[in-house]
């Protein structure tokens, strides 16, 4: 995403945030700011950046809010849309 991304966190979180990212992309967010402007009620451009580098997981709200659950069904189909 946007420059070389530094991952952070303990394996879990940054695990996470590799998924994060990768779904991203594959829904044409490359950038935090992408990100933040596609899911504003989510999280503060600030908070996706902490999410999208492991230093932060996710929380479970914040994912069910978001169209990110349907973005990696799709990806793990191979569906796109």
């Amino acid at each position: 995403m946007g420059r070389k991304r530094e991952f952070k966190g303990t394996a879990a979180q940054q695990a996470m945030a590799r998924f994060l990212v990768d779904v991203a992309e594959s829904i044409g967010l490359d950038t935090t700011a992408k990100v933040a402007e596609r899911f504003p009620r989510a999280a503060s451009r600030s908070t996706w950046a902490e999410y999208l580098n492991g230093a932060k997981l996710i929380p479970r709200t914040c994912w069910d809010r978001s169209s990110w659950k349907y973005a990696a069904g799709a990806r793990s189909t191979g569906a796109r849309g």
